[in-house]
């Protein structure tokens, strides 16, 4: 029986999703065994959960909040376990790494719904959370990325310089076929710097 592959996640969320690039192997050779994106929210009205928020008593958007980031997290946490199985069992599954900037001290509900950029800032980060926690919840360490530092951690894991990365990523993307977007390309560097 071959040894298991080390594979690491790279994901960036936005409202309603999430990007998910998979990579597998060794840091200097590494391979995409998955690209594909968790859905957590099909439309604007279910997934702009502070927008809606701020149509609600304060007690009511405040579970409306809530009830929203556990049925996402539920969600997340399925997508990636069928993940997990149709991939197999020839993957050690290391961690994962969230392209962002590291997370703020939330506000109280009542300061996010009375500002919207506030509004917008929030539900970012609730899906951020929300991802983060989901691979925790499947057994995942998770870091976060920020999306300037994406070449460099992947030049250190793979002992490269960054010139060496760019032309590796778009090995990569030209391996793997289309589409290869540029949360892709995130995803699958913030990946890269865990398979050290």
């Amino acid at each position: 029986m071959a040894p298991q592959q080390t594979l690491a996640l790279g994901l960036k969320a936005r409202t309603g999703s999430a990007a998910l690039v998979a990579l597998a192997g060794a840091a200097d050779a590494p391979r995409i065994v998955a690209k594909t994106r968790i859905v957590m929210a099909t439309t604007f009205e279910t997934g702009a959960v502070y927008h809606a928020a701020q149509e609600l008593s304060l007690a009511a958007a405040e579970a409306h909040v809530a009830k929203s980031a556990r049925t996402f997290e539920a969600l997340a946490v399925k997508a990636l376990q069928a993940l997990r199985t149709e991939l197999g069992a020839d993957f050690f599954w290391t961690g994962g790494a969230l392209v962002a900037a590291p997370a703020k001290p939330a506000l109280p509900l009542v300061q996010i719904i009375a500002a919207h950029p506030r509004v917008h800032a929030a539900e970012g980060e609730l899906y951020r959370r929300v991802v983060e926690r989901a691979a925790v919840a499947c057994g995942l360490k998770m870091v976060r990325v920020a999306p300037t530092e994406l070449v460099a951690q992947a030049a250190r894991a793979a002992g490269l310089r960054p010139p060496e990365v760019e032309g590796g990523l778009a090995a990569l993307g030209k391996a793997s076929g289309p589409p290869w977007t540029k949360e892709e390309k995130e995803c699958a560097l913030a990946a890269w710097g865990l398979l050290s």
